[in-house]
């Protein structure tokens, strides 16, 4: 006598808790790896979910700078290959129609040449990327499921995808992943020959994934803006707020590669030192808080402002020519000097030399430029501080323009 089979919906519903324990399985040990930043993620999370920016265009559209698509390709490699020899020892494992064996492997070796396509994909397009890392495994599994009877525990292998996608590209990659995974899901329902297969087994393969993507590209955005925080502490001056040295190289690196005028000024506080001496480091320090704001007031929002050192400053003004640039600094330095300045019982008035130079064909790199600014700050020194000198040349000779504040 036969056993008895239970109904659909009673086998179907013990797939829920699998998916349920897998995905809580997969998920926490992300959001409580690391006690430092577990909180936040949380609070992360939260917060996003409870605000209409969930679905807004910008964010669906930004794309992630943490991860490296290198790790991720390595990481798609081995789980190809993974999921390539879990398709192959299928048939072998659990009992299966014998001409299902050279279905399992041909999708097997697929999987397997996939994998090897990635390994030596170095430098290929983004979009490429994750239609080998992700859409590749995604037809091989849904084309499996569509074909062999039972389908067991399958489906499990399009949690895969789910994880990934949020990683690659932008939220639209891991929409559109999910698209794909219901729209395969769907026809796999009304085409496998798994009786057992229902619109329930539809609802929570797709159900799992969407929470494991949306949990995961939360996850990851959170981190990333937590890793871009402390990056951003790492190239600002405590003092000031301002860029600090490492912060002012990056940029300057950055604005060198575009084309058109861009100009380097270099400030430094004129007899810093002696009000150092006099009246102490807390003076000092609300004297170069002064001048940062001083100098804030006088750049525009695509200006680079830094402070280089202790009394020394900089600035980098993109697509200004050599007059407007020297009119720029002569214009701080001569606010500057009328600037009022409490200090203890007396009200100090410092003032500022600077240094500036524009980009020329002579010019090899960056720091070319930056060593006529220090030149023409040389200069300004020596010719009686509290101006600003622009250092210029041609073929013939060096032209010095300065301008005493």
């Amino acid at each position: 006598m036969p056993a008895l089979r239970k109904p659909r919906a009673v086998r179907l519903m013990f797939l829920m808790p699998v998916f349920a324990a897998s995905v809580r399985a997969l998920v926490t040990p992300v959001m409580m790896g690391t006690s430092i930043w577990g909180h936040q993620v949380q609070m992360g999370l939260l917060k996003v979910w409870l605000t209409p920016d969930l679905w807004s265009r910008e964010l669906w559209l930004t794309r992630l700078r943490a991860p490296r698509t290198g790790t991720l390709r390595r990481v798609a490699v081995a789980v190809c290959v993974l999921d390539a020899l879990v398709i192959a020892v299928a048939p072998y494992v659990t009992p299966r129609a014998g001409d299902q064996r050279g279905l399992y492997a041909t999708l097997g070796a697929a999987l397997a040449v996939n994998a090897a396509v990635l390994a030596v994909s170095r430098g290929w397009p983004d979009r490429l990327m994750v239609a080998l890392a992700v859409g590749v495994p995604n037809i091989v599994i849904l084309a499996l499921l569509m074909a062999t009877d039972p389908m067991g525990s399958l489906p499990m292998l399009l949690l895969w995808s789910a994880l990934a996608s949020p990683y690659f590209w932008s939220r639209a990659t891991a929409l559109a992943n999910l698209g794909g995974i219901a729209i395969g899901m769907a026809v796999v329902v009304q085409r496998s020959p798994d009786v057992r297969l229902s619109w329930l087994t539809w609802a929570v393969v797709v159900s799992a994934c969407t929470i494991c993507s949306i949990t995961v590209r939360l996850i990851a955005e959170q981190n990333e803006a937590i890793v871009s925080s402390l990056s951003d502490q790492g190239r600002r001056d405590q003092l000031t707020g301002l860029l600090n040295r490492r912060g002012f190289d990056e940029r300057l690196d950055e604005l060198w590669t575009g084309a058109g005028h861009l100009a380097v000024v270099f400030f430094d506080l004129d007899h810093f030192k002696i009000v150092n001496d006099t009246y102490g480091h807390p003076v000092g320090d609300a004297v170069v808080r002064e001048f940062s704001q001083v100098l804030r007031a006088h750049v525009r929002d695509g200006d680079v402002v830094s402070r280089t050192g202790g009394e020394e400053f900089a600035v980098v003004l993109p697509g200004r020519r050599p007059e407007g640039a020297l009119e720029r600094a002569r214009a701080v330095v001569e606010a500057f000097a009328s600037t009022r300045i409490p200090a203890e019982d007396v009200v100090l008035r410092c003032t500022v030399s600077a240094g500036l130079a524009v980009r020329e064909p002579r010019h090899a790199g960056a720091s070319h430029l930056c060593r006529d600014a220090d030149r023409a700050l040389y200069l300004a020194k020596g010719a009686g501080r509290n101006r600003a000198v622009l250092r210029r040349s041609d073929t013939a000779s060096v032209r010095v323009d300065a301008t005493a504040g």
